[in-house]
């Protein structure tokens, strides 16, 4: 029997190996240190104190697990409940309490190279026709599926063809040009990944100073809701006032301290990710020629490259710092908001557009937001057009990246996510043959036998370990 499945598929005398992901977590044996831990500092457990509080976001009950905005917050140990669930937390104060664990385990088997190679050409055959169409259909996995793609073509230096590939797709079936890269897709994923990975040393570089700043510095410092700057209501309105016109003039001054950053490292960003702007602002004025509208109307060009620079890398990085390795621990509450409110002015500069009545507190920025609008129309031609030799140095060099990209790992990865998409597949391939020669009809039967054949080689690899 086994020589019959090597008759069959003669890939299988070539060795495979697997790779089995899991998580080993030890909890009896942290919980143990975290008592003795708990016994050096003398900590003696005790009841909760709790009282009625306010939290600053959503946060979960440590009981039921729902969320809730007013809860009772342990005031020794911070743990909060809602104020039913309380008398029945299980741990006391002081204690190390309960750990939850969860853990995901696969395994995978990955063949020689070779063996990829025809699936690797599938994906690519008529302008990656199969992943243009899956662009908006992936919707489970969406992001680990994206992240796998892009691995491969950077491995591959193919990045900046698929790129434009998916860009093009995605401009063309957007119906409104006004809201181009607005949704998560296959695309948004994509490029948002490959910024990640192109664009972190820069993102320090241009981020840190200004993060550390505002992490350093006084509670609600550039706090303009009068609401939370007199929560406590131990001001009067008059000195809630002048706390509001500070905080203004404060929160000004850090948005001009980091736009200037912006502008002035703008000949620093990485030549990927400058490539990557010129494709969509190109991509963008060809479909807007094509549909007869003006791109500059509505500032359609602008808005289409700050989803990306903006909504999808400075500002995630200024509301999650720690998420982005740029601070070891998530900041203070009060910090945090100072960046949430840099960040959404950023990105409301970005968008061309000004604060509303909505959040009316935060009126008095858009006479700021006016005056900045010109030099950011400026950035971003700037950023988006053809590079000279100078802005073509500062790439990331590919054996760099190479080094941490395992090829055959992340074809399996794609061809996983492609296994859960086959029928999808299949069905708009049996639609599109029912038309003469239609030129995606090669394109998806090439990648749905290839994913077919992997599959059946898998099969027959655990058959004869076992």
């Amino acid at each position: 029997y086994r020589d019959d499945l090597k008759a069959r598929f003669p890939d299988l005398n070539r060795k495979a190996r697997s790779y089995d992901i899991h998580v080993r977590f030890y909890h009896e044996h942290l919980l143990e240190r975290l008592r003795m831990c708990g016994e050096r500092q003398r900590i003696v457990p005790q009841k909760h104190d709790f009282s009625d509080t306010t939290l600053a976001s959503n946060n979960k009950c440590c009981v039921c697990q729902k969320q809730a905005v007013r809860m009772s917050k342990c005031s020794g140990c911070g743990v909060a409940a809602h104020e039913e669930c309380s008398n029945r937390i299980s741990f006391n104060c002081g204690t190390a309490g309960r750990i939850r664990v969860k853990y995901k385990y696969s395994r995978e088997i990955i063949h020689a190279k070779d063996v990829y190679v025809p699936f690797y050409n599938a994906l690519c055959t008529n302008n990656f026709c199969v992943l243009r169409y899956l662009n908006l259909k992936v919707t489970q996995q969406r992001e680990a599926f994206s992240k796998a793609l892009m691995r491969v073509f950077i491995k591959q230096k193919n990045t900046q063809r698929i790129i434009k590939g998916l860009v093009v797709d995605e401009i063309a079936n957007t119906p409104d040009m006004k809201i181009v890269f607005r949704h998560n897709s296959l695309t948004t994923k994509s490029i948002d990944y490959s910024m990640k990975v192109f664009g972190h040393e820069y993102l320090a570089q241009v981020l840190c100073p200004v993060i550390y700043h505002v992490c350093k510095s006084d509670a609600n410092r550039c706090e303009m809701d009068p609401t939370r700057v007199n929560a406590e209501q131990k001001y009067s309105e008059e000195e809630t006032n002048q706390l509001v016109d500070q905080n203004f003039r404060t929160l000004r001054e850090i948005c001009t301290a980091l736009l200037a950053r912006i502008y002035a490292t703008k000949r620093k960003i990485p030549a990927q990710i400058r490539l990557t702007m010129q494709v969509i602002r190109e991509s963008v004025l060809a479909e807007s020629e094509t549909r007869g509208i003006d791109p500059m109307k509505d500032d359609v060009t602008y808005v289409s490259l700050t989803a990306f620079l903006f909504l999808r890398f400075f500002c995630p990085a200024l509301l999650n710092p720690s998420l982005f390795n740029l601070l070891d621990e998530p900041p203070e509450p009060s910090a945090a908001r100072d960046m949430t409110l840099l960040a959404k002015t950023i990105q409301t500069l970005a968008n061309m557009s000004s604060f509303s009545n909505k959040e009316s507190f935060m009126l008095p920025m858009n006479e700021f937001l006016q005056a900045e609008r010109p030099k950011m129309r400026q950035y971003l031609d700037f950023v988006s057009s053809p590079m000279d030799e100078d802005s073509k140095a500062v790439a990331i060099p590919e054996p760099y990246l190479d080094d941490s990209i395992d090829l055959p790992k992340e074809l399996v990865r794609v061809h996983r996510h492609l296994r859960h998409v086959q029928p999808l597949m299949q069905s708009h391939l049996d639609e599109i043959s029912t038309e003469n020669e239609h030129e995606d009809c090669d394109g998806f039967r090439n990648v749905i036998k290839q994913v077919d054949y992997i599959t059946e080689l898998n099969l027959a690899e655990e058959k004869t370990v076992s």
